[in-house]
């Protein structure tokens, strides 16, 4: 798909994808899903646009859903700031990635590394959807534990995609990275905000307020983990499908 052209395509899917991510947010929200609150769409809509649009829309998606949620959602104003900033840097670092990387579908590989790539993803996933429970007798250490496993398993599942899905394999690289940069940002913000007063303007300070957070990034990394590879295998065969009607319908205005 060309980026330099914004399609019917583009536009029909970017309005999809914000509507989910304001959807689901705004659901979260006044649901009080306390357990899915960490679970957000907007890193995994915006890989989707970045990899499977691969349009120049693709950064205003998180920013256009944060802030159409943030208008039905209540949020703390001092932090604000950082969360749309946050937001705009992954969307616009996403687009510039994803425009300079050369993407083939597949490179040909052997039976057995499709076979060994898949099964590092399966793995990854599965610790991700289990790691919770995997590691639970550890108590306090469950969340530092986890996110070490989840780290050297996605590692693995990273490289062994390179060659057979790259496509895929970027994907889970990006959603990693920008799971762990809006970690960085966010928890800066509270720490240089003095939110809640709890933790002193010091690097003890800020060390502790990072270790606090790390639940909450544990939950957020297992769900972009889960999540970013499913919602791209779907968003592929939902452009595809917009794709085949569209070329159908100029057709049919030719006839």
């Amino acid at each position: 798909m060309n980026r330099s052209k914004i399609s019917s395509v583009d536009v029909i899917s970017a309005i999809l994808l914000i509507s989910i991510s304001v959807a689901w947010r705004y659901t979260v929200w006044a649901s009080h899903l306390v357990n899915l609150s960490n679970v957000e769409l907007i890193t995994v809509s915006t890989i989707v646009a970045g990899l499977i649009l691969r349009s120049r829309l693709s950064w205003i998606i998180p920013l256009a859903a944060v802030a159409l949620s943030d208008a039905f959602i209540p949020n703390n104003a001092t932090t604000m700031l950082y969360v749309w900033g946050a937001w705009l840097m992954i969307g616009a670092g996403n687009q510039m990635i994803t425009s300079r990387k050369t993407l083939a579908a597949s490179v040909p590989a052997s039976s057995g590394k499709r076979v060994a790539s898949v099964a590092a993803l399966v793995i990854l996933l599965a610790l991700a959807a289990f790691s919770g429970r995997i590691f639970s007798p550890i108590g306090r250490l469950l969340s530092p534990v986890s996110l070490i496993v989840l780290g050297i398993s996605a590692l693995v599942a990273f490289v062994a995609l390179r060659r057979a899905f790259p496509r895929l394999s970027l994907g889970l690289g990006l959603g990693i990275g920008s799971t762990l940069f809006f970690f960085a940002v966010t928890n800066l913000g509270v720490w240089l905000e003095g939110m809640y007063h709890m933790y002193p303007m010091t690097a003890q300070g800020l060390l502790t307020c990072y270790m606090r957070g790390l639940p909450f990034l544990e939950r957020q990394m297992r769900a972009t983990i889960i999540l970013v590879p499913s919602a791209m295998v779907a968003g592929e065969a939902v452009v595809r499908s917009l794709s085949r009607f569209s070329i159908r319908s100029r057709a049919a205005q030719k006839i």
